[in-house]
This record gives structure tokens, C-alpha cells and sequence, in this order.
């Protein structure tokens, strides 16, 4: 693993945010919303950042912002370009960039894969805004509760097929036991 910033922030029991790239129209406010809560109190919020509502949710949020940022990456970490929106809060110590990788500019599904099992190895609580049947989050959602994670979702009638076992329903009004 290789890093910059505040590792400690790897301690403080942090929730991973996923969210399918393609979601339902119908869901795509409610999870935004959701994760501007999030962002607004201490909580550590991680994740690759990827998707089209996970990359709008993180440049909405505020610098100086209560929560704290794990961005993990699926390149290096050497020359890796810290986005405008989180070099204040970098250099607050409120954000720690995460990858498996020294080197390397380009992303593959490889890479994508080895950086989905790092967050597998340091984090146990997930959030899944969306899951798209079939696809990468599918398999992730099932290795988290494979692995006794933590799992949420988000409370949606889109999501509601998901909500097995132990997979807690949060929305931005009912955080439950991610608080």
C-alpha cells in the first residue's frame, strides 16, 4: 500500500461509498443528497470515487468540510494529480490518498480489481447508493457480506432487492448505525 496524507484516518472506522456508473434517474437525488449529509458530519467516508455520483458528490463537498476523505486510486500514487477541491483539506489532514500502486498513470480492470481488494482488506463498513445486477458492485456487495461487513444501502425502492440478511436500509433522514 502506498499513501499520501493522514493515514490515521484508516482508523477511524471508515464507510466505503459505492454506487453503479448507469442508475435510475429516480435514485440519482436521493443518493446525492445522502452523501452531502454524510459529508457534512465527522464521519470518514472512503472509496475510489468513480462513478459519475461518487465523482459529483465528492467536488460538492465543502473544504473544511466535518468529514474526511480516503480517495482510493487505481494507478500510482506517485504523480497522481490531487484534484483542486481536496488539496485544502490535504494539507489539513483530512484526506489520505490510498493505492496499491507506486506507479502507473493508467487505469485497467486489473488495477481497478487490485485497489477494490485493498479496500476490501482495510475497510468494514460499505454503503451501496446503487447495484447494478451482474456487474462489479454485485460481486462486491456479496464478498462484503461473504466477509461479515457491515453492509447499507441505500433506502430505495430501486435497492430494495438487496436488502438481505443483515443489510441495513439508511437514507439521508435515517442514518442509523452508520453514526
Amino acid at each position: 500500500m502506498y499513501s499520501i496524507g493522514n493515514e490515521v484516518l484508516l482508523k477511524a472506522n471508515p464507510v466505503a461509498i459505492y454506487c453503479s456508473r448507469e442508475i435510475p434517474l429516480s435514485i440519482y437525488q436521493p443518493a446525492l443528497e445522502l452523501v452531502q449529509t454524510l459529508m457534512t458530519i465527522p464521519l470518514t467516508l472512503a472509496g475510489g470515487w468513480q462513478s459519475a455520483l461518487e465523482k459529483a458528490s465528492l467536488k460538492t463537498r465543502t473544504p473544511g468540510s466535518p468529514s474526511n476523505i480516503i480517495f482510493f486510486i487505481a494507478k500510482g500514487v506517485q504523480g497522481f494529480k490531487i484534484p483542486l477541491y481536496l488539496r485544502e483539506d490535504l494539507d489539513a489532514r483530512k484526506v489520505l490518498l490510498v493505492s496499491p500502486f507506486m506507479e502507473g498513470k493508467r487505469i485497467d480492470k486489473r488495477k481497478v480489481a487490485k485497489r477494490d481488494d485493498l479496500i476490501l482488506s482495510l475497510i468494514n463498513r460499505f454503503l451501496f447508493l446503487n447495484i447494478d445486477e451482474g456487474g462489479n458492485l454485485d460481486k462486491l456487495f456479496n464478498q462484503c457480506l461473504n466477509l461479515k461487513k457491515e453492509v447499507f444501502l441505500l433506502n430505495h425502492f430501486s435497492n430494495h432487492g438487496w436488502a438481505i440478511g443483515n443489510v441495513e436500509l439508511i437514507s439521508s433522514d435515517k442514518l442509523g448505525s452508520l453514526l
